[in-house]
């Protein structure tokens, strides 16, 4: 599908996205009970489907939260089913919409693992990440949505808890240490829809549920059959393709996928990316032959490369920068009868972006213009 900035409503072209779960819910209706909520010091009173203000969906749908006045105790309304696990090593994401047209701050903090557990205050008034912590913190992010809303979000690993939950805290200063007391306010409130705990190394698009948790399949992007036929050159060709990555580059992740009816492994790859200890070796046509190595690893980068091959080789631009010249692993490009985008055409290796552009010619252009359509 296609997506947008929430604020300018310009497009970020395709979205791809891996399958992911969001195993809370429901995921805007903050009940005490209904069916994992439960508020610490019980001092804090709830509101569903408030009418003071419409959601990031344009409904009525969000929850209301404001401190008892005058109680000094901690103001944490968590989410403890039984279903949560931490499990060593493992990246979670978690993520939630908020809103304080008062001057409240959003404490994300998933519960458990002692000391280490991460924290992040966001600050609903600026925009911005307040304090933060925790050993198990892996990043955080505040993106601004209309109508005064925030997406709130932080990545962790976890360190083998079970029985776990994940805590929205109210706090009164964007410099709040871990679950820290104040005194409440009833003048004051806290906003909150759309919650989120998704197993990954970032944060993806919003999955609503209701009474159980939700799975959205993963994105599948191809041309095949006689739709591949029609346009494909058997003799040489170029690949264009402008995207923004949604995580590090960091694992095994095909960017543009092709594929021959009898290769069963889906080979040959234009573009994939190959970690080896975080190497992010790019590598084409297959598995044995890296074409460019790049050492640093990146994210919410904008990228643009160009691939034009023949049957003899095949030379890469990168960013305006020509990074190989006739080089012959790249011959096998030719040799394809499937197209696919952020995976290798079976399920697996999946690239989460968005793409900006996409092109292919049926004729291989010269360096100088693959340097020139990649600037």
């Amino acid at each position: 599908r296609f997506d947008h900035y929430p604020l300018t409503r310009e497009s970020r072209g395709l979205l791809i996205e891996p399958s992911r779960t969001n195993l809370i819910y429901p995921s805007s209706d903050w009940s005490v009970g209904n069916p994992g909520w439960n508020i610490n010091n019980s001092n804090i009173t709830v509101t569903t489907n408030t009418s003071d203000t419409k959601d990031p969906a344009g409904t009525y749908n969000a929850s209301k939260l404001v401190a008892d006045q005058g109680n000094t105790a901690m103001k944490d309304i968590w989410w403890t089913p039984s279903n949560l696990t931490f499990a060593s090593g493992t990246s979670y994401a978690v993520s939630c919409f908020a809103k304080s047209t008062t001057g409240l701050v959003l404490q994300l903090r998933p519960r458990g693992q002692g000391s280490n557990k991460a924290w992040v205050n966001f600050n609903l008034e600026t925009g911005a990440i307040g304090s933060y912590g925790g050993t198990t913190l892996v990043s955080s992010k505040i993106e601004k949505y209309p109508n005064g809303w925030y997406r709130c979000s932080l990545v962790f690993t976890g360190s083998g808890d079970s029985g776990t939950g994940v805590g929205t805290l109210l706090m009164d200063s964007p410099t709040a240490t871990e679950a820290s007391s104040h005194t409440g306010n009833d003048s004051k409130s806290l906003y909150l829809w759309g919650v989120q705990h998704e197993v990954g190394s970032f944060v993806t698009s919003y999955i609503p549920t209701s009474g159980a948790a939700v799975s959205r399949s993963e994105d599948f992007v191809s041309i095949t059959g006689e739709e591949h036929t029609d346009f494909w050159n058997t003799s040489e060709g170029t690949y264009l393709i402008d995207y923004k990555p949604l995580e590090r580059a960091v694992g095994n992740g095909v960017i543009i996928g092709s594929k021959r009816g009898n290769n069963g492994s889906g080979y040959p790859w234009p573009l994939y990316r190959h970690d080896t200890a975080n190497s992010n070796i790019f590598k084409s046509y297959d598995l044995t032959t890296g074409i460019v190595n790049i050492s640093s690893a990146w994210e919410d980068r904008r990228e643009s490369w160009a691939l034009g091959f023949n049957g003899t080789n095949g030379s890469i631009a990168r960013n305006g920068s020509q990074l190989v010249t006739n080089h012959t692993s790249m011959k096998g490009l030719i040799d394809a009868d499937e197209l696919w985008l952020g995976n290798n055409g079976l399920g697996s290796n999946q690239y989460a972006m968005h793409v900006r552009r996409f092109m292919y010619y049926p004729k291989r252009i010269t360096d100088a213009q693959l340097i020139t359509l990649t600037s």
